[in-house]
């Protein structure tokens, strides 16, 4: 067995590539066979993918990673929703409210019964993005945005202004492409 070895030795090109642990081993058998060299773990994925090309980086994305990927998309994805009617919610209650404050401005009485909804509505509304805006930085570990909202004269824009900007950060985790 050994002679056949001997007999059709590697040509110079021909080298095995050990991927385990932390350290990828080149073995040469160009010069010396007991050459060995050791690769970093950082180029690892690109030794490999350089020799095998068929072997992508997503090759080594194991079934759980791809579900934790998923059940992170899917949870920014509520998250998202959330926010967004929470900021539908600040938004209408602003307009409204800005609204009044025209009305008034201009000298226009409403009707009774037009005035009195149109104040349940805005201190529904303020009430509504209040709680539901805490509720929302509670759960997003935002707390910065939980005593911002959590003080009544600021509820309301800093319920509009935390629900924006948390959409947007979201949108890229929400609507990223796989």
């Amino acid at each position: 067995m050994s002679s056949s070895l001997q007999e059709s030795p590697p040509s110079h090109d021909d080298a095995v590539i050990i991927v385990g642990g932390p350290v990828v081993f080149a073995v040469s058998f160009a010069e010396n066979p007991t050459e060995v060299s050791t690769v970093s773990p950082q180029a690892e994925v690109a030794v490999v993918t350089d020799l095998f090309p068929s072997l992508g980086a997503s090759s080594y994305d194991s079934e759980r990673e791809r579900r934790e990927r998923a059940a992170l998309k899917e949870r920014a994805l509520r998250d998202w929703q959330r926010l967004s009617l929470l900021f539908l919610a600040g938004v209408i209650t602003f307009v409204l409210a800005f609204a009044l404050v025209v009305v008034l401005a201009l000298g226009v009485v409403p009707p009774a019964l037009v005035s009195v909804l149109w104040l349940a509505a805005i201190a529904g509304g303020f009430l509504a993005t209040w709680v539901y805006g805490m509720i929302m930085s509670a759960l997003l570990h935002s707390y910065v945005w939980l005593v911002v909202i959590a003080f009544p004269p600021t509820a309301l824009p800093g319920a509009i202004i935390f629900a924006w900007l948390r959409r947007q950060e979201l949108e890229a985790l929400a609507f990223a492409e796989e």
